[in-house]
């Protein structure tokens, strides 16, 4: 029987949203994702415990890294100038943020972004400006959120928590359910099923580490569980959000990853890209409400 063409394009839009069974991820590659984060994700908690000054110093490099791959990306090869540039003004920007010299680290921000914006030309310079101005504003939010002397690490470490948890459910239900695309033309591989799974998973833990810390329960949005469950599956939407923005901008310069630091999972921006986004959301929040304290 031969098929219309008619039917046949009904046919490729009706699966064309639809995740496709995805490939078995390779077992050298999953096998190194998973040693990395064994080995990174308790380093990154000790060092957030240890203080504020720690924490800085550790936002500090991968700023660094950050602005080196935004910048490589998007033609420092061509115009290498542009690389230093952009690491020495978000070095200044958290150096800013470590001071309290707030003025200072929105400035630089805006000022480091266009000058290595202008030097790439373009509407990629245009594109590096505003992410450079967008990752240096969130660095500077976390060493913001963890200078608060009460809640400062518990807040930031629930904030790991809570994204780890996302990324994880949104793997493990995205992988077993599949089901419709989420944003087929930006990033294939996620599904709806996923981002529900990424809800679930950080609303558990972000009600389970507030039960952990009772700490917590001086921040607002976060005075009992229900509470702390909501806000965990609302900022698992950012952080889905936060990772299709950084997806967005490597289909516009044509990358799969922004890097190679990581084994196993790419650049700094690619493990950072939804934690960046929720950093600012809670920032804001943090801003707008204050504690109880």
């Amino acid at each position: 029987m031969t098929t219309s063409p008619a039917s046949s394009t009904i046919s490729a839009s009706a699966t064309d949203g639809m995740a496709q069974p995805s490939k078995p991820a390779k077992s050298g590659s999953l096998r190194k994702r998973v040693i990395s984060g064994v080995v990174l994700a308790p380093l990154v908690l000790l060092v957030i415990y240890a203080g504020p000054l720690p924490t800085a110093a550790l936002v500090l490099l991968a700023a660094m890294a950050m602005a080196g791959e935004l910048t490589d990306t998007a033609g420092g090869a061509d115009r290498p100038v542009a690389v230093p540039i952009a690491v020495a003004a978000i070095s200044l920007v958290v150096i800013f943020a470590v001071t309290t010299t707030w003025p200072a680290v929105f400035v630089v921000a805006a000022a480091g972004g266009a000058l290595a914006g202008l030097i790439l030309r373009g509407r990629a310079g245009l594109v590096t400006a505003s992410a450079f101005a967008y990752v240096a504003i969130a660095c500077a939010a976390a060493i913001w959120l963890r200078q608060h002397p009460d809640i400062g690490g518990a807040l930031l470490i629930w904030l790991l928590v809570l994204v780890w948890a996302t990324d994880v459910g949104a793997f493990v239900a995205g992988r077993a359910l599949g089901g419709w695309r989420l944003a087929p033309h930006l990033s294939p591989n996620k599904t709806w099923a996923g981002l529900l799974g990424g809800m679930g998973g950080a609303a558990v833990l972000s009600a389970a580490s507030v039960a952990a810390f009772p700490v917590l329960g001086e921040v607002p949005w976060l005075t009992s569980l229900p509470a702390a469950a909501a806000m965990g599956a609302g900022l698992a939407v950012v952080e889905q959000g936060g990772d299709l923005l950084e997806s967005a901008w490597k289909r516009y310069f044509h990358v799969k990853d922004s890097g190679v630091v990581i084994p196993g999972h790419g650049g700094i921006l690619d493990r950072t890209d939804g934690l960046l986004a929720v950093i600012l959301a809670v920032a804001a929040l943090h801003l707008l409400l204050g504690t109880q304290a």
